[in-house]
């Protein structure tokens, strides 16, 4: 070999080690998200695919470590490691397809107890994932023997070169496979991308493996000349088993470290996908840099005992220190909301600005965690280890780490909570520093060794009692408000309840009235405890969440609740006798405490025997248990919640689907605030692969209930008194009280929202194409809305008559009823206004019309009580709002009463013609007319108004013409109309909605 190639082989070979960490985080991340979907998102699933990953890393450097020095060319042999990971990776999809339904479909349901159920489902989870874990493992060993036997190994930069591309590569792969390839390919081509780059690694080092000199070392080196006087004196067979048990304490420190500050950030940044993933690499690179920092001082020969030490020590300070710096993070995250602006560069900014927070927390401890496993291994070469040594050190601190995950998330944060968990682990550091300065014999002036321990004594206790964590400040969901609470809120807010629990921090709040139960700061839902008769909007959902199901299938007896949440709806559901079992799975235990806090409001969900109460995942219950279910109620969190956007995924549905009776029925949450339209397609075409029929109610302006059946039959909730006093009791209190009231909230089906989605071109989002999941934080942080898709009769009864729906009464709400979406408080206006054209009374207060100016009104009103005539401008403009205000609220019957009341004036003939073709306009869609409705709009275009909204709504009801005749002829008049016209239309996210609803539906009509 050349001594050129001596020295850039080594060099590529580095490069070469930055790329296989950029796929393993790949494969870590994608793997993660399959085994989710297998076991389900339930705690226990989360630590087990870390500790499957991490235990085939141990056992893997295990293996290489005590073969390696048998082997004559180890980079050939990590040639062929890379070669057999990269085929792995290709298959991966396809085995997981095949044996995950094998499993669900032959062997669960043959299997009895619960626990063989789980051992089963973990058994082959390890059996996916841990062959290409035990890979990965050996490849660090074998390119460090590969390059050492290169270079020499007097070399000490080596390991650190190595450790840092490779943490490097990595790093940069967490943020890679999060915001580009999950997005762009999917899992499957997230795993084909990482599996073609291991399979051209192993091209690259096999080619150069030609290169490298073959043969085995005759022996072990022995202890280099340069040992210091603290490891000679030090017994060798101890030094070693203290020097590796340092590096499983220490990994067991570090992963603490990095579960409770993503705890802790998620409180500040919000526990979206994204946000773990910034967090995730921020760790990574800090470890990467550390292992860079100390390869300079290794190289000039540092004391490698000493240097420990002091990592160690300072390690443990430096998270203390963090702790003590946790409370600014809010501030910080104020003044980048007031840097950025609400938008798609805005948001990219955002992360840019997290990742630097996320970032200041993590990365001091990170850099120190990095420097650890190149001095613990250089320190053992030192002591004869050799090759070995780094397959050692690397498995020892593998299963540290598996340690530190299972019990800072099962043992210490349910038990001791952020703070305590934290301190606990930083104790860890900085008692391993002290057994290290005491077993290795490093020479320091003799008080140090009696300070040394005593001042980390100190440091811990004074953490301990004097730091403070704000928990009203934590809980305020800052990174959706983008403001701390002020002295005058905290005045007003209480923490009842704080748990840090195994897969979130559960905390309820009281601010004024109002209680809240928040996950992760998010609030879940809000009740106002103090007053009954004023509900919030989330209590409007909850109770019909609760109630509607039971409205539509009547004879339901058993029932499932996915997520607790404040418990109101399971309550609901209990206060009718009908149902004989109701099951409420919930993923965190701890909610399940936080909710008592809501009694009376949620107490029938405790007290009633009928009630179960579940902790564990939706997926994984309802294959576990293999029951069926007349109704399942779907109140998942919003789906920017990472792991959330799974319970809106086809394969979701499908699953749901499965579990239920043959004339089953799912009611599911979903919410328009923080989402966009694309998004909200997303979740219904993945809906409408298992269920082609439903419809959506609207329980306030933010949020919606989905419904559909199993047998796909149409839904209309009924009003059954078999349901009881207390049921109905409950509906009453948010202004529900009969079928009106239902009927007014109904907002669409597949006819109008569903036929959106489908021409979209959005894909239904998918467990393995996660749409949703990719792009709903971006939505959050933009404030985007989806309102538009579901409020389509805010200018004509568009839903109403595709929903056939256009009932010939007007519902009778109370104005009262302000618990439901802003239709509901147009109604009873649309009413008013109705009475004062029709009876001439002018004692109505008129002060909540909300679509009208007062001189508007009036000008119609002196039109209908003394035949006074507006202005052209004025009363164009008046009769237009008229229009669309009781066009969209009011029955048949009254719009026949009204309009016909303001046709037969006689002096109706001296309205501006246009205002006369609005009136007639409306008489004919009274009468469901289609063809004076085509005749008139056409006639009324065809004199090119030059108003773009008042031509969109003329264009819309002539298009709605179209659909009330049914037929295929009118139907392609109506497009022809469209074509024609649409593009001077306006271009308002309403109006244009509503076209594109109507226009879909005419050329189905059409056969188009």
């Amino acid at each position: 070999m050349q001594p050129s190639n001596s020295r850039l082989i080594p060099l590529l070979c580095i490069l070469i080690f930055a790329v296989s960490g950029f796929s393993g985080l790949i494969y870590e991340s994608i793997w993660s998200h399959y085994l989710k979907l297998f076991l389900g998102h339930a705690a226990y699933a989360q630590t087990l695919v870390i500790a499957i990953f991490m235990g085939g890393m141990a056992i893997g450097s295990w293996i290489a470590a005590v073969r390696v020095h048998r082997i004559a060319n180890p980079l050939m042999a990590y040639a062929a490691i890379e070669g057999l990971i990269g085929l792995a990776a290709l298959l991966f999809h396809r085995v997981f397809l095949g044996l995950s339904g094998f499993v669900f479909d032959s062997v669960i349901p043959g299997l009895g107890a619960p626990w063989q159920v789980e051992l089963t489902k973990w058994s082959v989870a390890a059996a996916l994932v841990l062959p290409q874990s035990i890979a990965l493992g050996m490849t660090f060993p074998l390119m460090s023997a590969g390059i050492m036997r290169l270079v020499g190994q007097g070399n000490p930069s080596t390991i650190s070169d190595l450790y840092f591309s490779n943490s490097l590569g990595a790093g940069i792969g967490v943020l890679v496979s999060g915001f580009v390839l999950i997005s762009v390919v999917g899992l499957p081509g997230s795993a084909l991308t990482a599996g073609l780059i291991n399979i051209f690694i192993a091209i690259v080092v096999y080619g150069i493996s030609k290169y490298v000199p073959s043969g085995v070392p005759s022996s072990a080196p022995g202890p280099s000349e340069g040992l210091s006087a603290s490891a000679s004196a030090a017994s060798k067979k101890s030094a070693v088993r203290l020097l590796l048990w340092a590096s499983a304490l220490t990994g067991f420190a570090s992963f603490a470290y990095e579960i409770v500050f993503m705890r802790m950030l998620s409180l500040v940044l919000g526990s979206s996908t994204h946000s773990f993933e910034l967090m995730l690499s921020a760790f990574i690179l800090g470890l990467a840099f550390g292992s860079l920092w100390i390869k300079s001082r290794l190289a000039r020969g540092v004391d490698t005992a000493r240097a420990l030490v002091l990592v160690q020590l300072v390690m443990g300070i430096v998270a203390l220190a963090a702790l003590a710096f946790y409370g600014q993070t809010f501030a910080l995250i104020e003044v980048v909301f007031s840097m950025v602006q609400r938008s798609s560069s805005g948001y990219s900014a955002y992360a840019v600005a997290s990742y630097v927070i996320a970032a200041s927390l993590l990365l001091p401890p990170a850099f120190l965690a990095g420097m650890t496993l190149p001095l613990i291994t250089h320190a053992l070469i030192e002591r004869g280890q050799g090759e070995a040594s780094v397959g050692k050190c690397y498995a020892w601190n593998a299963a540290g780490s598996i340690a530190g995950v299972f019990a800072t998330s099962h043992l210490l944060l349910p038990a001791f909570g952020l703070k305590y968990s934290l301190v606990l682990a930083s104790a860890i550091d900085m008692a391993v520093g002290v057994a290290l300065l005491v077993g290795l014999s490093v020479s320091v002036a003799s008080r140090f060794r009696l300070v040394l321990p005593l001042a980390g004594f100190l440091l811990v206790f004074a953490a301990a009692a004097l730091v403070r964590l704000d928990d009203v400040q934590m809980s305020a969901a800052v990174f959706r408000t983008g403001k701390q609470v002020n002295t005058a809120e905290r005045a007003n807010s209480k923490v009842l309840f704080n748990h840090d629990g195994k897969s979130a921090t559960i905390t309820v709040t009281e601010d004024g009235v109002v209680r809240a139960i928040r996950t992760n700061a998010k609030p879940d839902a809000a009740i106002n405890m103090k007053d009954p008769s004023k509900p919030t909007g989330d209590e409007a959902t909850m109770t019909l969440l609760g109630a509607m199901p039971l409205l539509v299938h009547e004879k339901a007896k058993s029932v499932a609740v996915i997520g607790m949440g404040s418990g109101m709806s399971t309550h609901v559901v209990l206060g009718s006798p009908v149902p004989q079992s109701v099951h409420t799975i919930e993923i965190e235990a701890s909610v399940f405490e936080g909710a008592k806090l809501f009694a009376p409001m949620n107490s029938r969900a405790y007290a009633d025997p009928r009630s179960k109460l579940i902790v564990d995942d939706a997926k994984s219950h309802f294959s576990a248990s293999r029951e069926k279910y007349d109704l399942i109620i779907s109140e998942p969190s919003n789906p920017w919640v990472s792991g959330v956007a799974g319970l809106f995924s086809e394969e979701f549905y499908g699953h749901v689907k499965a579990h239920l009776q043959p004339s089953g029925v799912l009611v599911q949450w979903m919410h328009v605030y923080e989402m966009n339209p694309l998004l909200l397609y997303s979740v219904i075409n993945a809906l409408q692969k298992s269920f082609p029929i439903f419809d959506v109610y609207r329980a306030n302006d933010g949020d919606l209930l989905l419904i559909a059946a199993k047998d796909q039959r149409r839904l209309s909730p009924a009003w059954p008194q078999a349901h009881g006093p207390a049921f109905f009791g409950d509906l009453r209190r948010i202004g529900v009280t009969g079928p009106d009231s239902l009927a007014a909230r109904w907002a669409g089906s597949e006819q109008t929202l569903g036929l959106l989605a489908k021409h979209s071109g959005v894909p239904a989002n998918s467990d393995f194409f996660p749409y949703l999941d990719q792009n709903a934080a971006r939505a959050r942080f933009m404030g985007e809305s989806a309102i538009h898709p579901v409020s389509l009769d805010s200018h004509a009864p568009v839903a109403s008559i595709l929903g056939k729906r256009f009932v010939a009464h007007t519902p009778l709400l109370a104005l009262d009823d302000t618990s439901g979406p802003s239709r509901i408080s147009y109604m009873p206006i649309a009413i008013k206004v109705r009475d004062a054209i029709l009876t001439k009374r002018t004692d109505l207060d008129f002060s909540r019309v909300l679509l009208l100016d007062a001189a508007l009104l009036e000008s119609v009103l002196r039109f209908a009580h003394n035949c006074e005539i507006p202005t052209q401008r004025i009363g164009h403009e008046a009769f237009q709002k008229v229009m669309t205000l009781l066009n969209s609220n009011l029955g048949t019957d009254d719009l026949k009463a009204v309009w016909g009341t303001l046709r037969g004036k006689p002096c109706f003939k001296d309205l501006a013609p246009r205002t006369r073709d609005l009136v007639d306009l409306s008489w004919a869609l009274a009468n469901q007319d289609h063809r004076q409705m085509a005749a008139l709009a056409k006639a009324f275009l065809d004199t090119k108004p030059d108003d773009p909204a008042l031509l969109s709504m003329v264009l819309l009801y002539g298009g709605l013409a179209g659909i009330l005749s049914g037929g295929q002829a009118d139907a392609a008049q109506a497009i022809a109309l469209f074509e024609v016209y649409l593009p001077q239309a306006s271009r308002s996210p309403d109006l244009a909605t509503a076209i594109s609803v109507a226009y879909l539906n005419l050329r189905e009509i059409a056969g188009k």
